[in-house]
């Protein structure tokens, strides 16, 4: 009596390239579906005076945030196909910058271009967090933005 044995042996590159793909497709599919629903979305359902259309559209509306949670967690394909109105609002992120002559707190976001400086606070004793961006030199914003561009890419600021 003997037993049947499999041996392991190394898939070739280019097969485990094939599978790896094959094994993808159903995601694949689900995404392009999910683009051709945002394409096809009517985004003005809200404005119908048709109760059954409004219906559809909230229905339509709740599918596609679902899919896009599961789908397109960074809002790319739904920022690319979605009016502008419709982007979710990204969450605001916050360092303190103590290199300069007073801390400062940066406000950041990240957006489909990379990240991007929001705001920059000076806290006082007088009136609180008071905002600055606006009377900060064109040296001192592109320097924050470079650390802002750090701390989104998770590098230590220096």
């Amino acid at each position: 009596m003997s037993e049947a044995s499999t041996v392991s042996a190394p898939v070739h590159a280019v097969f485990a390239g094939i599978l790896a793909d094959a094994a993808s497709i159903p995601l694949q599919l689900r995404r392009a579906q999910y683009v051709s629903r945002l394409a096809r979305m009517d985004w003005d359902f809200e404005h119908s005076d048709d109760g059954a259309v409004t219906r559809r559209g909230r229905e339509d509306l709740a599918m596609l945030r679902q899919l896009q949670r599961e789908l397109d967690p960074d809002h790319v394909l739904w920022q690319r196909h979605a009016p502008e109105w419709m982007w979710p609002t990204p969450p605001v992120h916050a360092f303190q910058d103590f290199t300069g002559p007073a801390p400062v707190t940066v406000e950041w976001l990240r957006t489909v271009h990379g990240a991007r400086l929001l705001s920059v606070f000076v806290d006082t004793k007088e009136r609180g967090a008071c905002g600055i961006t606006s009377v900060l030199s064109p040296k001192v914003l592109e320097d924050l933005q470079r650390k802002v561009e750090h701390v989104a890419g998770g590098e230590s600021i220096r």
